[in-house]
């Protein structure tokens, strides 16, 4: 056949799709793979095989040209509802710009939609594939391995991998079952991306592969790619591909691991040169496919860190996050979001009621790329923020971050009682009495965790078993590299204080709170609900007919409580979900295609799923205050890890997320979310709100001081005292150790307010550099090193170990190094806040 019937063959092929030089290209193609394979043997049937590779790469060709009309049509379609979303919430009350961040990441305005964010769908989507389909199925169906010993036992996590691989391959039983969980949870977020637009097959024998940065950086490239190719399944792999090609993208696949950025969208350091289509990158997460389960797990061994539990979890996250962006924002969510912001800012320029003050701030404020909250906001939605720069340098700042946690946080489980006033505030919200809240609250942790069916339910929504994965995944990263050791070592620190149970307690008795009062409400329609939960509700987004499908689901417990969880959503009926759907129904016609409903259907069912999650999600961090994608923007400012601004800004910020995001979500809600009411009713519901939460946080936070004091040996301080009481309602508020600093503790360390505001680490590299000013000078004291040594030591200032190391030990060092110490501190206390020792410094003969 002459070259230019070949070529019209592969553009018949391709049914067109392929441009006269694109077949040309691909002749040329098939030309060299034909010189490599006949250099060194002879081929049977060489050509006939050239000629069918060609016919399928044409035919690959028209598939990708249907996809890219199908991703078109998708990236219009989220368009048009993200910029009427945003819309919506101008006309709301909000500036542009705060509508935008409102739907990026939320809003406590109350208006409908305004908490049903792109980052709050992450957390939707996280509930739907790690919680429901993981953990909720482990610990109803083998809660027996739902246990640390277990999923640490290496045998197993290697028999784990051999059956995702190859299912019946090994005599393990316990190993079977985690297969088949995982695998479903992976194929449940394959199925919903590619509903979404990403193009991912599916893979028989598949299992998610982790790579450390800082191991695959350890060696070169070359060095990489020679031990990672000799372990592939190449043609698997690399299907079609010459040999060079092949090197190419290996090499590709290591810039990307080394550096975090995929070098064909970015520039090292300085991200996105241009939109990527995230639901095409997205079939390209899987490119590795090892030869067999031991080729992976000597890969695991070499270059991950941990093995197939957290290496599911993290993939399970990362479809999550990815999810949430390709529904919200198409399979181009960067593309997408600029031109809308650049619609905005005509809708701004064209907006002649606004003040030209307003028009110039609003126009300068819709960009991408910039130092604006918009930007930053967009860096956290889409991970951006944390690909760093230099992973070396984040690698250091974690570190030192790491270190100053486990010195200063070792008592924050005494401060933590705060979490039961915050859960009955938000249950308040949602229209509880305040008193009931409480005594549910206190009740509740004698249930801890929760056994059986209450463990179950908690664990469905995302409560209580965070604390044991985190502990699992941080004993597999404690031997494999620094990072994975420090991250052991403050997972163990927070479990060994207790923080880590409370937490998990806490976040159990909170989401069955949440369901068990959504069940409460089951018989009433939205309209009959009282308006504080029906706010609520309608700000996740969450509208009549919506609202009647999920009630439908309630189910009565053991306990006698109903229930509203998102699993039984599985068995609504089709009829109610077409109800749902009926518009779209409508639209198909009299006699609609079969096909085309069920696909519909499906659709509306997983996207009521993800709707009960993200509530469950949201809501939950109302009730035990977590940094949101808000509170992380305020810390980050949009400064990339690795970065010298960004290393700056998360060690400014350390310790300060939390009452960042306290006040952002709790008393940002009491002030905003309350704009639409009436001036006076507003005024009057505000302070009939926070009177309850400010004496109940006050209350709170005197008996954390007075926890902290009792360990130290000192009985409670004068209640009296003003400050006392300031010391006790900023405690109470969220500052935790900033609260000691404000009223006097920490200064008598050295500490200027300006040092303190700078972070831990800018304050003790501040006390070290004025301890070695006095040394030079001759005046430093003993003393003062030992104070800076303690402060400073991981583990030592355990809430329950420094006592008794004070007074077997460092009491009696402080009097040999400053006489007089103990005596001086004691008078100061007593002057100060009226509080004298209950019990000896030290040990005397």
């Amino acid at each position: 056949m002459s070259m230019q019937g070949c070529i019209a063959a592969i553009r018949a092929a391709s049914q067109n799709t392929m441009t006269e030089v694109e077949a040309r290209a691909l002749l040329e193609r098939m030309e060299a793979q034909h010189a490599q394979l006949t250099a060194d043997r002879a081929v049977p049937g060489l050509d006939e095989k050239l000629r069918s590779l060609a016919a399928e790469e044409a035919a690959e060709e028209a598939m990708r040209a249907a996809l890219a009309r199908k991703h078109a049509a998708l990236q219009l379609l989220t368009y048009n509802r993200a910029l009427t979303e945003i819309r919506s919430h101008v006309t709301a009350g909000l500036s542009h710009r705060k509508a935008v961040l409102a739907f990026l990441e939320g809003s406590q305005r109350a208006a409908p939609g305004a908490r049903a964010s792109v980052a709050s769908l992450a957390l939707g989507y996280q509930g739907r594939y790690l919680h429901e389909a993981v953990d909720a199925r482990i610990t109803a169906e083998r809660p027996d391995l739902m246990q640390r010993r277990v999923m640490l036992d290496t045998a197993l996590a290697d028999d784990v991998v051999r059956e995702m691989r190859t299912p019946g391959s090994t005599d393990n039983k316990d190993a079977a079952y985690l297969a088949r969980v995982y695998a479903d949870a992976a194929e449940r977020s394959r199925a919903d991306l590619n509903a979404l637009g990403a193009p991912i097959g599916k893979l028989n024998g598949w299992s998610p592969q982790a790579h450390a940065m800082d191991k695959v950086a350890a060696v070169s490239a070359q060095d990489w790619i020679a031990f990672t190719a000799a372990r592939l399944d190449l043609e698997r792999t690399f299907p079609n591909m010459l040999a060079e090609e092949r090197l190419r993208v290996l090499g590709s696949i290591y810039e990307t691991i080394v550096t975090g950025i995929d070098p064909a969208h970015a520039e090292h350091g300085t991200g996105l040169k241009g939109p990527a289509n995230a639901a095409n990158a997205a079939a390209r997460a899987r490119v590795l496919h090892f030869r067999d389960a031991d080729a992976w797990l000597e890969y695991r061994a070499k270059f991950s860190d941990g093995h197939v539990h957290d290496a599911i979890v993290g993939h399970l996250r990362q479809a999550a996050k990815l999810a949430a962006q390709l529904e919200r924002l198409g399979p181009n969510p960067q593309a997408n979001m600029q031109r809308i912001l650049a619609t905005l800012q005509q809708d701004v320029a064209a907006d002649t009621s606004r003040a030209s003050g307003y028009r110039a701030r609003q126009g300068s404020a819709l960009r991408l790329g910039t130092q604006t909250t918009v930007n930053s906001a967009w860096l956290e939605v889409s991970g951006l923020v944390s690909v760093p720069a230099s992973p070396t340098a984040a690698r250091i700042g974690s570190a030192i971050r790491s270190v100053q946690s486990m010195a200063k946080l070792a008592g924050a489980v005494l401060s933590s009682a705060t979490d039961l006033v915050t859960r009955a505030h938000a249950l308040r919200w949602q229209g509880r009495g305040w008193l009931s809240s409480v005594a549910e609250s206190v009740a509740d942790l004698r249930q801890g965790r929760g056994s059986g069916q209450q463990r179950e339910i908690a664990v469905m929504l995302g409560g209580g078993a965070d604390g044991m994965r985190d502990h699992i995944v941080s004993a597999w990263h404690a031997h494999d590299s620094t990072p994975g050791l420090l991250q052991n070592l403050t997972t163990t620190m927070f479990r060994l204080q207790g923080l880590t149970w409370w937490t998990d307690t806490m976040k159990a008795g909170a989401a069955r709170a949440l369901s068990r009062w959504m069940g409460h409400n089951r018989a009433l329609a939205l309209d009959a609900l009282t308006p504080a939960y029906r706010r609520v509700l309608t700000m996740q987004g969450i509208d009549a007919p919506t609202w009647d499908a999920i009630r439908g689901t309630a189910w009565r417990g053991e306990d006698g409580n109903f229930y509203v969880t998102p699993d039984r959503l599985a068995d609504l009926p089709d009829t109610a979900i077409a109800a749902l759907a009926a518009d779209r129904i409508a639209a198909l016609g009299k006699n609609p295609d079969a096909v085309r409903v069920e696909r519909i259907l499906a659709e509306q069912r997983r996207l009521l799923s993800v709707t009960l999650h993200r509530f469950f999600a949201d809501e939950m961090r109302y009730a035990v205050i977590e940094p949101d994608a808000a509170s992380q923007r305020m810390a980050h400012h949009g400064q990339v890890a690795g970065s010298v601004t960004g290393e700056l800004m998360r060690t400014v910020w350390q310790f300060k997320s939390f009452p960042t995001a306290f006040t952002q979500r709790v008393l940002g809600r009491e002030v905003l979310g309350r704009m639409n009411e009436p001036v006076l009713a507003r005024i009057l519901n505000t302070s009939a709100s926070l009177g309850p939460l400010i004496a109940a946080l006050t209350v709170i936070g005197y008996a954390g001081m007075s926890a902290k004091d009792l360990v130290r040996s000192y009985g409670p301080r004068d209640p009296l005292s003003y400050k006392t009481m300031l010391a006790a309602m900023t405690q109470g508020g969220g500052l935790g150790i900033y609260g000691d600093f404000l009223f006097g503790q920490a200064s008598r360390f050295g500490n200027s307010p300006l040092e303190a505001a700078a972070g831990p680490a800018a304050s003790t590299a501040a006390q070290i550099l004025n301890l070695w000013a006095r040394a030079r000078d001759g005046e430093a004291k003993a003393g003062e090193v030992l104070n800076i040594t303690l402060q400073n030591t991981p583990f030592i200032n355990l809430w329950y170990a420094r006592p008794v190391l004070d007074y077997l030990v460092l009491n009696a060092a402080r009097e040999s190094l400053s006489p007089g110490y103990l005596h001086r501190q004691a008078r100061s206390r007593a002057r100060e806040y009226g509080q004298h020792r209950i019990l000896p410094t030290m040990l005397t003969r």
